[in-house]
């Protein structure tokens, strides 16, 4: 299976969208984070990770998404695999990825 990202770009709402399919592993994940960085720099606001495509993830692509989250974006349309796998745990409570 191939990996893709896909960007959308609002100019009028100043927000982006990025959909995420395949396998991910680290090294996607970093390339995920990059371009991630570059649209938040462009759009001057949060973006919004679609992970509904997402099949498979190793540890490393587990830890990037968790920072990916906290830094510049929200996932969305995360099933139960992957919410499990990168659901953050503070204060008692898991704060989940929807």
């Amino acid at each position: 299976m191939t990996f893709r990202i896909s960007q959308t770009i609002d100019h009028t709402a100043q927000n982006a969208n990025v959909s995420v399919e395949g396998i991910l592993t680290q090294a996607e994940a970093k390339l995920l984070e990059n371009i991630c960085t570059d649209l938040m720099d462009r759009v001057q606001s949060n973006i919004t990770i679609n992970v509904s495509g997402v099949t498979l993830q190793d540890e490393g692509a587990k830890e990037l998404l968790r920072q990916i989250k906290a830094k510049c974006s929200s996932l969305t349309r995360c099933s139960f695999f992957p919410r499990t796998l990168i659901e953050d745990f503070h204060n008692g409570e898991f704060q989940p990825c929807y």
